[in-house]
C-alpha cells in the first residue's frame, strides 16, 4: 500500500525500481497474462485471443505494456521501433531471427475477457468472511507469499499478529 500512496518513491531507489519492474514482468494483470508467460511460451492464445488478433509473440508483450496507446490502431512507429530493437538485440546475442514474426501489435486489440490471460489471480474478502479468488486486482495477490492469510486475517478484523 505504501508505494501505491507514494509512487514517486519507486524512482528514488534503484532496488525498488528494479523490483517493481520484475513484479510487473512476472505478475499477470487479468485479462492480460504476465510478460514472463508470453516470453517463455507458457501463454497460449485461445479462440477469444485469436479473435482479438493476439498471437502471443513479441507484439503481445508490447500490448501488455502499452496496449491502449500503441496497439490495435494500425502502424505505430514506437511499437514498430520496439520490434526492430528486439531483432537487433537477438542478433547481437547470435540468436537466429528467421522465425520471429509477431514483432508488432498493430493488429492486436486489448486482451479480451475470456482470453487465456483472463485468470483469477487476486483474493477479495467475500460476504461470508472467506477470501475468494477474483479477476480484478486487489491488495491480496495469489502470487505473493502469505497474501491469502493476510486477506483472511483482515476480513476477520484482526491484524496479522493476532491471526492464527
Amino acid at each position: 500500500m505504501h508505494f501505491l500512496e507514494h509512487p514517486e518513491l519507486v524512482a528514488q531507489d534503484g532496488y525498488t525500481a528494479f523490483a517493481s519492474g520484475l513484479w510487473f514482468y512476472m505478475t499477470p494483470q487479468s485479462p492480460k497474462p504476465s510478460m514472463h508467460d508470453v516470453v517463455s511460451g507458457f501463454f497460449e492464445p485461445n479462440a477469444a485471443d485469436a479473435a482479438a488478433g493476439i498471437r502471443g509473440g513479441f507484439g503481445s508483450t508490447i500490448n501488455i505494456i502499452n496496449g491502449g496507446i500503441e496497439c490495435g490502431g494500425g502502424t505505430n512507429s514506437k511499437a514498430e521501433s520496439r520490434g526492430e530493437y528486439y531483432l537487433e538485440f537477438l542478433s547481437e546475442f547470435g540468436i537466429d531471427t528467421a522465425d520471429e514474426e509477431d514483432l508488432s501489435c498493430a493488429s492486436e486489440q486489448s486482451f479480451p475477457t475470456g482470453g487465456a490471460g483472463d485468470a483469477l489471480g487476486f483474493f477479495q474478502a467475500g460476504a461470508s468472511g472467506k477470501c475468494e479468488l477474483v479477476t480484478w486486482q486487489t491488495q491480496y495477490s495469489m502470487y505473493a507469499r502469505d497474501d491469502y492469510k493476510r486477506c483472511v486475517c483482515d476480513s476477520w478484523g484482526n491484524g496479522e499478529e493476532d491471526c492464527p
